[in-house]
């Protein structure tokens, strides 16, 4: 499985470095006479199909082993506090999966409001 670093890397190579340098040789082998620019750009497009497909899977199998939730912060002029909020039943996805991943969210934020909807509209 490819994580951190190097999957944001080859995530950034495989949707913009790749593409932009297939582009690149095609229209230049057009104007400048270059050799081969189908094959040379298919080469390109191939290999970025293929680093595609890799990152797809390691992903699929990262978020498939990965629960997810909110992490709230509820500020008052004197407190702060911190709630976590499972996508799930907590017990149930922490036994069943190796991490957790929450998005950090202020309570009093326009998308808390949205989620605390869905939540209850879930539960009806």
């Amino acid at each position: 499985m490819i994580t951190g670093k190097l999957y944001n890397g080859l995530k950034f190579v495989a949707l913009v470095v790749l593409p932009a340098a297939a582009t690149l040789y095609l229209a230049l082998a057009g104007l400048w006479n270059l050799p081969s620019p189908e094959a040379v750009s298919g080469t390109i497009v191939a290999v970025d199909t293929f680093l595609g497909a890799i990152l797809h899977i390691s992903a699929s199998n990262y978020n498939s082993d990965t629960a997810q939730g909110t992490m709230l912060i509820h500020e008052t002029p004197d407190t702060k506090t911190f709630s976590l909020e499972f996508d799930g039943d907590p017990e149930e996805q922490l036994e069943s999966k190796n991490r957790v991943v929450f998005k950090v969210q202020k309570a009093n934020s326009p998308a808390h409001h949205r989620a605390a909807k869905r939540a209850s509209a879930r539960k009806h």
